[in-house]
């Protein structure tokens, strides 16, 4: 896996999202023409640059959150939204991220497009497939192992790589196995069929003599 690409397909979905759910909950209260103006003082104030990062909607969406909490069943997306701007100030900073973090990061990832629920299913299943296969990395290494950022452990780091080529040509070297053995087994199956046919040969033959001599006696 990309790690660097698994986190900014992350930081989009999160900026995709939370721009989905402001606009929504925002147009259906004030109006689009209200809602515009007010992110246009809004990129005026801030930057076009500063609204195209998803930190603009993460502060906006924690800074707004009792208004925006009509349309919610908990505070817990307040809680994510905390927590996930917390992982991309570390990616925009370049700072040491492990594994685990990464898996932590695209798990709460899903957690918030699941509550504001306005993600499609395959968003989700990309999510839930990235999660699933860093979990399996991690229970064949260090789950601690520094996989991004500026201060990458690049000893440990190679130790993984290492480590998870040895898996991967431990899986190569039994499934040869697996499939030389079927081989034989197709062989041993095929000389075992080649010996029957040749036995039906030799009693029809045999057969076939005995019914001549049976006529030449008659």
């Amino acid at each position: 896996m990309d790690y660097v690409k698994a986190t900014h397909y992350c930081l989009d979905l999160i900026q995709y999202h939370l721009k989905l759910f402001i606009e929504n909950v925002y147009i259906y209260e004030y109006g689009e023409k209200n809602y515009q103006n007010y992110i246009y003082n809004e990129i005026n104030n801030n930057g076009q640059e500063f609204y195209n990062d998803c930190l603009f909607y993460m502060n906006f969406f924690t800074g707004n959150f009792q208004f925006l909490s009509k349309r919610l069943n908990s505070n817990y997306s307040l809680n994510l939204v905390y927590s996930l701007k917390y992982f991309r100030n570390r990616i925009a900073h370049q700072a040491p991220i492990s594994m685990r973090q990464i898996y932590r990061f695209i798990d709460e990832t899903q957690a918030l497009l699941e509550e504001l629920n306005t993600a499609s299913q395959d968003e989700i299943f990309k999510l839930e497939a990235g999660r699933k296969e860093i979990m399996k990395v991690m229970l064949n290494c260090n789950d601690n192992i520094i996989v991004m950022g500026k201060e990458k452990n690049k000893s440990n780091f190679n130790d993984f790589e290492a480590d998870m080529k040895d898996i991967e040509d431990e899986k190569k070297k039994k499934m040869k196995e697996k499939i030389n053995l079927i081989t034989q087994q197709q062989k041993v199956e095929y000389n075992y069929q080649r010996i029957m046919n040749n036995n039906e040969m030799d009693n029809f033959y045999k057969v076939s003599n005995l019914e001549d001599k049976d006529c030449d006696n008659e």
